[in-house]
């Protein structure tokens, strides 16, 4: 519907003679824009009537900016109206009616409010089920409720407390739940597109003890350690022997070393991985270090301890789910000492060395924990006189993190 006829002409008689008189102006200037948008105005109502309403939106639009006369909202909404352009045109009725709730056209501009209303209603709920379509459907509930859930990185800000649902794209997401500092638990779980699930998660309790200390330690990863371990080696027979000049048995019995080593330690895992997490968060990362070690083979039937001093880098495969379990590969530069021929001269030799080896920290309080660990070493001296072999390191010790 438009403005009738008869309604169109007294506006133009109104907006010639009196409305567009009546806008603010100053000379000529006020009295052509009233008579610029009185032909802007004509030329949308010949395109109206042709069924050209993109073409009379954009004229009304112009008269409008001329001389905005509120009647010409209610030509602009039937403009959009046609187009399809429901949100536009709920927004121009109504501000046709706000500003001219006695006019003629109220009543109708009220009647298509709530048909674009409910049109958009429709739409909204249209859209929303495709989304749904597109996303998956997941309801977490835990023991103990009242768990406050995080999704995936955001670990400052809380999803909801359950039970709780959530509409998430499909994949695989990290879901952490935490009540208070009592209970806490990681879970990764699979989200189906168009499909729903529920979860039902038991929160594990610090236990009492090791874990309420540790848990401070385990809220941020340290990133530094520091291993300060002592040393047990076995030189196992048919490798160790002594030196070429040696008239007696090429092998000699197992013998027993001992020392000390220390290593600073970089642990490479992500900034998220590193932010305030939960204890049982599991989490795998490679570790760097430098390390020194001492060892020292005191044997009866020579007159002065065999001494290797080793130095070098080694990268470690860390697991860490509140202790931390790794294998590690390292190798350096070493050099030796001893007395162990018949003339009692001291050999020396230098040389590279390889190691690998397994082991794990059990924390016992913030930054502090028990460090133990099984090795193999091997030695490859420039000395042809120095050739043993050291095996099994078995080193233990502390480590301190921060």
């Amino acid at each position: 519907m438009r403005l009738s006829r008869l309604s169109l002409l007294l506006c133009l008689v109104w907006h010639t003679q009196s409305v567009f008189a009546q806008e603010p102006s100053s000379g000529d200037a006020g009295d052509g824009a009233s008579e610029k948008a009185a032909l802007h105005y004509e030329i949308a109502e010949k395109y109206y009537r042709l069924g050209e309403f993109a073409q009379a939106l954009e004229a009304y639009g112009k008269a409008f900016a001329l001389v905005p006369r509120p009647e010409l909202n209610f030509n602009l909404a039937q403009c959009h109206r046609q187009l399809g352009q429901w949100e536009k045109a709920v927004f121009f009725y109504k501000r046709f009616v706000s500003a001219l709730p006695e006019a003629e056209q109220v009543a109708l501009a009220r009647r298509f409010i709530q048909e674009g209303e409910t049109f958009l209603q429709k739409q909204e709920e249209k859209a929303a089920a495709e989304r749904r379509k597109r996303l998956g459907r997941i309801t977490l509930v835990t023991r103990p409720a009242s768990a406050e859930v995080f999704v995936d990185a955001a670990l400052d800000r809380p999803a909801g407390k359950t039970p709780l649902t959530l509409e998430l794209a499909p994949g695989r997401h990290r879901f952490a739940f935490r009540v208070g500092d009592e209970y806490e638990r990681v879970e990764v779980i699979e989200v189906l597109r168009d499909k729903s699930v529920t979860r039902t998660v038991t929160l594990k309790m610090y236990r009492a003890g090791l874990d309420k200390v540790t848990k401070v330690l385990s809220r941020r990863l340290p990133a530094w350690g520091l291993q300060v371990r002592f040393v047990n080696a076995l030189c196992r027979s048919g490798v160790c022997r002594y030196d070429e000049d040696y008239d007696g048995p090429r092998e000699m019995p197992a013998m027993i070393a001992y020392g000390g080593s220390i290593a600073l330690l970089r642990h490479l895992f992500t900034a998220h991985d590193r932010q305030a997490d939960l204890v049982n968060r599991s989490r795998r990362f490679l570790t760097v270090g430098a390390e020194v070690q001492w060892v020292r083979q005191a044997l009866n039937e020579v007159p002065r301890p065999i001494t290797d001093l080793h130095a070098g880098a080694q990268v470690r495969f860390t697991f860490f789910s509140g202790s931390m379990a790794y294998a590690l590969v390292g190798a350096g530069l070493a050099l030796h000492e001893s007395r162990h021929n018949p003339e009692h001269r001291t050999v020396t030799g230098q040389g590279a060395y390889v190691k690998t080896g397994v082991g794990f920290s059990v924390p016992l309080a913030p930054g502090f924990s028990l460090d133990v660990g099984v090795s193999h070493l091997w030695n490859f001296w420039d000395n042809p006189a120095v050739a043993h072999d050291l095996l099994n390191l078995v080193e233990a010790g502390v480590l301190f993190s921060w």
